[in-house]
């Protein structure tokens, strides 16, 4: 399952559901898609058994570029089936050209194919600068800046000051969300949402009713925020 859900931003207790899991009997494995670079993770201490993810969303090295996998130490050992290719191989025997794979053990057993160099640099920049600003600042000030937007779209947008009213499906409680709010538009985000794009403002559209907004700690400031809410409110205004 998701460790943060794409649709309504809610984190999910991972180290909680993984020992129930695995409690039952069952192999947990994770879709971080949203959650790596947005939320803290601890694979190896929670004991997670595998997870995946993209990293063109909070780890920005851009859509296309590679992807990124875990396996748990524990399973080195196990050959369970799946696809193959030339990286599958053992580095040591690659180029021997067996008949059968040499696979691999861990993770660098799932290695299909050459990923783009082009990609993969600009996947390593984006790492280095996450790594020199640190996870734990990022997460100070993801609680700050998503607490802000929360704020703002709360004074403005909760139907006593004459505008239409939002609703914000993303838990309230900061230990169970990343960065990203969701808002619910009663009548439809489709309008708002071009209009926003017009202005500059890059938001995304989960048709018909939710606009998903995710202010990146990395490089979004609160003046950003600001920014989105005030042309929000003219938006809807100028919006039938």
């Amino acid at each position: 399952m998701s460790g943060v859900h794409y649709y309504t931003g809610q984190k999910f207790d991972m180290q909680a559901i993984t020992r129930a899991a695995q409690a039952a009997g069952a192999l947990v494995g994770w879709d971080l898609a949203h959650a790596v670079g947005n939320v803290e993770l601890q694979l190896d201490e929670w004991g997670v058994d595998f997870a995946f993810w993209c990293s063109n969303k909070y780890l920005c090295s851009g859509p296309g570029a590679i992807g990124g996998a875990y396996v748990n130490r524990r399973h080195c050992g196990r050959r369970a089936a799946h696809l193959k290719g030339w990286w599958s191989n053992r580095d040591s025997t690659r180029v021997e050209m067996r008949s059968d794979c040499d696979t691999a053990e861990g993770v660098d057993a799932f290695r299909i194919t050459t990923p783009s160099p082009i990609l993969v640099a600009m996947a390593c920049v984006s790492l280095q600068i996450l790594d020199e600003a640190g996870m734990q600042r990022m997460l100070e000030k993801q609680f700050l800046l998503t607490g802000f937007l929360e704020a703002l779209l709360k004074r403005h947008f909760s139907g006593g000051g004459g505008e239409a009213p939002l609703r914000i499906i993303t838990p309230e409680d900061p230990a169970q969300r990343g960065c990203q709010l969701s808002i619910l538009f009663p009548a439809g985000a489709a309008k708002a949402h071009a209009r926003l794009q017009e202005l500059g403002l890059v938001c995304d559209l989960r048709a018909p009713r939710v606009l998903r907004v995710a202010p990146s700690p990395l490089y979004n400031s609160f003046t950003d925020v600001f920014t989105l809410v005030e042309v929000l409110l003219k938006v809807l205004k100028e919006t039938p």
